[in-house]
C-alpha cells in the first residue's frame, strides 16, 4: 500500500506545480480534474484502513470527475460550459460524455470499461444497490467479506491511473512541457499497476 501512497504523492506534486491561463473552461475542467485526483488519495485511505465498500462507492465519483473535466474541455459548448461552472444543471448522461471524448481523444472503444455492465456496478457500490448487500454478507459474517487480492489490485491500479491521467489532463490545460515530461518520467511506475 506505501507504493501507492508514494506514486500518488509524485503524481499530486507534478499537478500542484502547474499554472495556466484562467478561463471557465479551463478552470471548471481544471477543477474537476482536481476533485478526480482528491477521490484517488481518499480511495487509497479508505482501502488502507480496509473500508472497501466505501472505497469503491467513492470509485464512480472519481471515474465522473474525470470525463466530466475531460468533457468539459474538449467537448462542451461554450454555452454549456458557462451552464455547468455557473449553476446546478443537468449534464449530459455520463456514458454520451465517455464516448465523446473518447472520440475527440480517437481512441473509440478505449473507455468501454466505464459504459454498460460495468457503470451498472459502479452505480450499485456507490449508491448501495445489490451488489453492495452481495459483497457485504455471508453466513457468518457482515462486512466487505468478498475482497481478493485481486480485486484490491484492481481497484490500485484503477485509482493510480485515473489520477495519472486526471493529472495528465491538468498539464495539457496548462500546456506545461516541464509537468509533462516529468510525468512522462513516473509512467513505468504508474503502468506498473497493471
Amino acid at each position: 500500500m506505501e507504493d501507492i501512497f508514494d506514486t500518488l504523492k509524485k503524481i499530486e506534486n507534478i499537478g500542484s506545480s502547474i499554472t495556466y491561463k484562467h478561463s471557465d473552461r479551463k478552470s471548471g475542467s481544471m477543477s474537476l480534474l482536481d476533485l478526480a485526483h482528491e477521490h484517488t488519495k481518499s480511495i487509497a485511505v479508505l482501502m488502507e484502513k480496509e473500508l472497501y465498500g466505501s472505497a469503491y462507492a467513492l470509485l464512480r465519483s472519481c471515474i465522473e470527475g474525470y470525463f466530466r473535466g475531460r468533457w468539459l474541455l474538449h467537448c462542451a459548448t461554450d454555452d454549456q460550459v458557462t451552464k455547468f461552472t455557473t449553476r446546478d444543471a443537468q449534464w449530459p448522461k455520463l456514458t454520451q460524455q465517455i464516448i465523446e471524448v473518447a472520440e475527440h481523444q480517437g481512441l473509440p472503444n478505449s473507455y468501454d470499461r466505464y459504459i454498460g455492465k460495468n457503470m451498472g456496478l459502479l452505480d450499485a457500490l456507490t449508491h448501495g444497490l445489490s451488489t453492495q448487500i452481495k459483497w457485504r454478507c455471508n453466513d457468518r459474517h457482515i462486512g466487505f467479506t468478498n475482497m481478493t487480492e485481486e480485486n484490491i489490485s484492481e481497484l490500485h491500479r484503477e485509482v493510480v491511473f485515473i489520477s495519472f491521467m486526471s493529472t495528465l489532463g491538468m498539464v495539457e490545460i496548462a500546456q506545461d512541457t516541464d509537468a509533462l515530461l516529468k510525468l512522462e518520467s513516473i509512467t513505468s511506475e504508474v503502468t506498473s499497476y497493471s
